[in-house]
């Protein structure tokens, strides 16, 4: 599927540019390529959420988002906090590890 995407997207950004078309099909074939390129991007990032409690194994989640699986993150750890607020990732994170009650680490990876 990457693969005919690619080839779709080639083809768009060739009659994109050319002049034996209107410009309202170079409009429909520029929008083609921006739509290819947004989706292939979208679908080739995921977000792993490695989590654990201490001394315990990793449990592993992916998203399609980092709001995702930060708030996941927070989900996964609710029973250690009751109205704490943090004000990001960073220092949820940091009062985990300082209290010695788990740890977790959100990263980006990409898939094809």
């Amino acid at each position: 599927m990457k693969e005919l995407l690619k080839q779709i997207k080639e083809i768009a950004e060739i009659n994109s540019g050319g002049d034996w078309d209107s410009p309202v099909h170079q409009a429909e074939w520029q929008y083609i390529v921006d739509l290819i390129t947004k989706q292939t991007e979208k679908q080739m990032k995921v977000y792993v959420l490695k989590a654990r409690y201490y001394g315990e194994e990793d449990d592993v989640f992916l998203f399609d988002s980092r709001q995702k699986a930060e708030t996941a993150a927070y989900e996964y750890f609710h029973r250690f906090y009751k109205e704490e607020q943090f004000k990001t990732i960073d220092d949820f994170e940091n009062y985990l590890a300082m209290q010695d009650l788990g740890y977790f680490s959100i990263c980006n990876q990409e898939v094809e």
